[in-house]
């Protein structure tokens, strides 16, 4: 009988993709970020310290890149709205955000 309770719950875990709470304390199912769509886990609080500042870093780029091409996307409406620029201006914005931002996650 405990083998086989050995076997369900080793099913489980591979099921689940074995990535449950680990020995470091992180939790890998606590999907956090993005705000509101929650498709990684992201915690700065479980990390070494070291690893802390860099990555730290590297969030306060992401964040910079993503508020600077929300603010060109509203730039460049405006100049459409305005008729000083051509309405193929939003689309080229929009491709620079998708482009930026994704690149400045890595």
């Amino acid at each position: 009988m405990k083998s086989a309770q050995s076997a369900m719950s080793s099913m489980k875990n591979t099921a689940s993709g074995g990535m449950q709470k680990t020995k470091s304390g992180i939790d890998w199912q606590d999907y956090n970020w993005p705000p509101m769509l929650r498709i990684v886990h992201f915690s700065l609080d479980e990390l070494p310290d070291g690893s802390r500042k860099v990555v730290l870093k590297i969030y306060i780029s992401f964040i910079i890149a993503f508020i600077t091409c929300i603010i060109n996307i509203i730039s460049n409406i405006a100049q459409v709205a305005d008729a000083d620029a051509s309405a193929l201006n939003i689309l080229y914005t929009f491709l620079n955000f998708v482009l930026i931002v994704c690149a400045s996650a890595f």
